[in-house]
């Protein structure tokens, strides 16, 4: 990916530009996945649909008529670790899958392969976008932002998010990015040093 020239605007905005490619959108797929997975409330969601799955089957139980196994102790034990290797193949192979999927397809809708992407940075706002469509941030609304696969990750208290290429942060822009977020940002691949 070749890096476009950096001007500088009169009032301070550093201004930057790449191209999408395979391997950016590769990386934004697995930085967003990496990022929403450490999210409570993605986890508090997943225990809130088990638990209501095995109530709901619990209930069933009590509805049908009673089955007696020869063995009730054996047979709880296997529902039990059948229970168990159910969530485990959920939270960590189906759940992440899933996440990737619903990442990629939501990347490669919004900046596909070959697509210029542009990016303006300055204390007051940040603007992210394509020739399509441009998203402007005001820094007093960003929360924090995680820097994860050399992508840069930002949440806003408006609920959403946005993915940023690493190659759209030259060393004027980051410098802009890290004077603003100042320790609200996270390094998750290099910790203790965000």
């Amino acid at each position: 990916m070749m890096e476009q020239p950096v001007p500088v605007k009169p009032w301070g905005a550093v201004e930057t530009g790449t191209v999408m490619t395979a391997e950016v959108t590769e990386r934004e797929v697995r930085a967003a996945t990496r990022w929403h997975l450490r999210r409570g409330s993605v986890w508090r969601s997943f225990a809130v649909t088990w638990v209501v799955a095995f109530v709901l089957v619990g209930l069933a139980q009590l509805v049908m008529p009673p089955v007696r196994p020869a063995n009730p102790w054996l047979f709880a034990v296997g529902v039990l670790l059948t229970a168990a290797l159910l969530v485990a193949a959920d939270a960590f192979v189906a759940l992440p899958w899933r996440t990737r999927r619903m990442f990629r397809r939501m990347i490669r809708a919004q900046a596909p392969v070959g697509t210029p992407v542009h990016a303006s940075w300055s204390h007051e706002s940040w603007s992210i976008g394509t020739f399509a469509a441009t998203h402007t941030i005001a820094t007093s609304s960003v929360l924090r932002g995680t820097w994860v696969e050399d992508v840069l990750v930002i949440d806003t208290t408006t609920d959403k998010f946005y993915l940023v290429a690493g190659e759209l942060l030259t060393p004027s822009a980051w410098m802009v990015v890290s004077d603003v977020l100042g320790d609200h940002l996270i390094d998750l691949d290099h910790p203790g040093r965000g």
